[in-house]
């Protein structure tokens, strides 16, 4: 098989129950592997968010790649079906990357036209498409990915006949993609499938799913699928994508091969309403009670564009402090515990001249913030573009640098973040196998510790509230002015079309972590105050949220 999977025994547990902490090793090809439990890197359009070619080459910690193929639909026939693969036409490397497609968007909430058993709506830049069983065929036989996820009817259902709709057709869309091709003569060659497990908000539902996977299959049935030497259609599959509860993922997961990797693009944990990952402590509890392998890394990529550098470890630090060198750890808030990450577009940045990771931090980023590269040779224009007098310097970019970069709207302050997130992500990851797979460490008492030194933003809805307040006015504020500049504008979207749109869209998108919604506080008045000037910009504003709250 193109891609296998292998457990290895977890020493630092003492759970032995199919949903516990593990440790595997997914191997491609026999050429590339990926400790578990690890990231997928997400694309837009089939490039990871704001790294250039050159960047992502420099980024070990991205192996695997997700390809959202609908992104590619307003051109018929899309880009990826027009004769090379896709590892060809998107710049990826066959010797260090595996790409993964999928039709939508996993983290892609929003709400969509129904789908139907001939069909199902997929979302590009010219609005809704309709993809069928055989186009997706089709285009997976075309782009040639390393992995392909099946067709999901997944979609937010009220009635329970609907409900059931949904994991009947997941089946017969996963048994149409297994069906050889029978207008060609060539050898039809699939992919490794990843299947996306149905049944929404219903544990019977998915229980149900999952039994059908499980359930012999018919003598007609194999011999329609008679090539594969099936036996069920769970032979058909080389893992599972969850999301939603613990206890949602363990009803899909309960009657299925537990030797299968199970991957995370979203959750919906502590928080009503959101369903995506949030951030170490949602990886954490995952690992722990449902045994996750591979997490998408969207909510990194999300925090990079709204100017957080994240700055935590697994296992957590003994102690906090600060140096005149290597900078100050992240900021502790009413109940001690400390933020995952820096809000680099805050003031109090401006004049730190220290790197991302603070001084107290055991870990060694090697992203190109933390450890910039110089080229090796020097493209000489002309006699005059003499050898520099000084060797270069690799020292770290600095949050003051990155602040700069941040607050005059430069491309390079996000290319910066994103390659340092997923590295911290990587590494912390990195300290969770490590944890597991050293006899004298506890896995669980680590993952507690981890709880009580960072940061989850899930206290009481009473500071959820609170924070939330912060930030509208925040942003309330900076309506208001922009509002004054640009001759005044009035968009009703609550009580009594008076609220500010922008209010309402961090009203919408606010997740109850302090830091995160702060961040986007701050990215939100300095997009505000694009083209006002460099001195209006920079300067530092009354409004700013407070670092004590």
């Amino acid at each position: 098989m193109a891609l296998s999977f292998q457990l290895s025994p977890t020493v630092s547990t003492s759970s032995s129950s199919k949903f516990g902490p593990r440790v595997g090793q997914l191997t491609f090809k026999d050429a590339l592997t990926i400790p578990t439990p690890n990231i997928l890197a997400p694309t837009s359009r089939g490039v990871v968010s704001h790294l250039s070619r050159d960047n992502l080459l420099r980024a070990n910690s991205i192996t695997w790649i997700h390809v959202p193929f609908e992104s590619f639909l307003e051109c018929k026939p899309p880009i990826l079906t027009l004769g090379s693969p896709a590892h060809d036409i998107l710049g990826f490397k066959r010797d260090k990357h595996i790409v993964s497609m999928s039709l939508r968007d996993l983290s892609d909430g929003r709400e969509m036209p129904p789908n139907t058993a001939k069909f199902v709506t997929a979302w590009c830049v010219r609005g809704v498409r309709k993809v069928t069983p055989e186009d997706w065929k089709e285009y997976v036989s075309k782009a040639q990915p390393d992995v392909v996820y099946a067709l999901v009817d997944s979609q937010p259902v009220t009635s329970q006949k609907r409900l059931m709709k949904s994991v009947e057709r997941t089946a017969e869309w996963l048994v149409h993609l297994l069906k050889p091709t029978t207008a060609t003569t060539e050898p039809y060659r699939i992919p490794p499938i990843l299947l996306q497990m149905p049944g929404n908000q219903s544990v019977p539902a998915r229980s149900a799913f999952a039994r059908t996977l499980v359930e012999p299959l018919h003598p007609t049935e194999i011999d329609a699928l008679k090539p594969l030497q099936l036996s069920c259609l769970d032979d058909s599959v080389i893992g599972y994508v969850v999301d939603g509860s613990v206890e949602l993922m363990r009803a899909s997961l309960d009657l299925l091969n537990a030797n299968k990797p199970r991957i995370a693009h979203t959750s919906s944990l502590a928080f009503e309403g959101l369903d995506q990952i949030r951030g170490p402590h949602d990886m954490l509890t995952l690992i722990r009670d449902v045994g996750i392998d591979m997490f998408g890394a969207e909510w990194a990529v999300k925090l990079a564009q709204w100017g957080v550098a994240l700055d935590f470890e697994f296992p957590a630090p003994a102690q906090a402090g600060s140096d005149a060198v290597s900078g100050p750890p992240p900021q502790a808030r009413k109940d001690g515990k400390r933020d995952i990450g820096h809000n680099i577009y805050h003031v109090c940045y401006r004049t730190d001249f220290t790197p991302l990771i603070n001084s107290q931090s055991t870990l060694q980023c090697h992203c190109i913030a933390c450890k910039p590269l110089s080229c090796e040779t020097v493209i000489r224009h002309s006699v005059v573009d003499a050898e520099p007098e000084f060797p270069d310097s690799n020292a770290s970019h600095t949050r003051a640098y990155i602040h700069h970069l941040l607050h005059t709207h430069e491309m390079s302050a996000h290319s910066l973040l994103v390659s340092h997130n997923v590295e911290v992500i990587s590494m912390f990851l990195a300290g969770v196998r490590h944890v597991l797979s050293t006899p004298d460490q506890d896995f669980t008492k680590e993952v507690k510790r981890f709880f009580d030194y960072y940061n989850a933003g899930y206290a009481t809805s009473g500071e959820i509230q609170g924070v939330a307040e912060k930030v509208a006015e925040v942003v309330e504020a900076v309506v208001e002015e922009s509002k004054g500049l640009a001759g005044g504008f009035e968009v009703g979207v609550e009580t009594g079309g008076t609220t500010p749109p922008v209010t309402a869209q961090v009203k919408s998108i606010g997740i109850g972590i302090a830091l995160y919604d702060e961040a986007h506080a701050c990215w939100a008045e300095v997009e505000r105050l694009r083209g006002k000037g460099s001195l209006k910009r920079e300067r530092p504003s009354e409004r700013e949220v407070s670092t004590e709250l």
